[in-house]
């Protein structure tokens, strides 16, 4: 068991980090395609994500995360603000958030979400 077998998980952001974790997260037999939701701004890489990996794809990053427990944030630092402000409203405190951008801290993620507190796991 995983914990993760009856949860959906978005990837806001389906670049090469992205892919590279639904691919592995699918290899390894963790989760099933259904349970997937990958968002990206370009269409064209939202089709060959859905081709090749059978997973639902959107281009509204909100939609996903009113469908998802779990938000994997995989778009570039840069960007992470704008991404964070849009899902605002859409997400709850219950939301597991994890980002692999780098120099992104909690509080960042918190303050752009809109959230006082994010329960912190270590």
């Amino acid at each position: 068991m995983t914990g993760i077998e009856d949860k959906r998980i978005a990837f806001i952001g389906a670049g090469n980090m992205g892919e590279a974790l639904i691919k592995g997260l699918l290899a390894a037999g963790r989760v099933r395609p259904e349970q997937l939701i990958a968002t990206d701004v370009r269409t064209d890489r939202l089709e060959t994500i859905r081709k090749m990996y059978q997973v639902e794809t959107l281009t509204n990053n909100a939609e996903a995360a009113t469908k998802a427990q779990i938000l994997i944030l995989a778009v570039k630092p840069q960007v992470m603000d704008g991404v964070l402000i849009g899902l605002r409203g859409a997400v709850a405190e219950d939301h597991l958030f994890l980002s692999i951008a780098a120099g992104i801290r909690t509080g960042f993620v918190e303050g752009c979400a809109g959230f006082r507190k994010i329960k912190r796991y270590r």
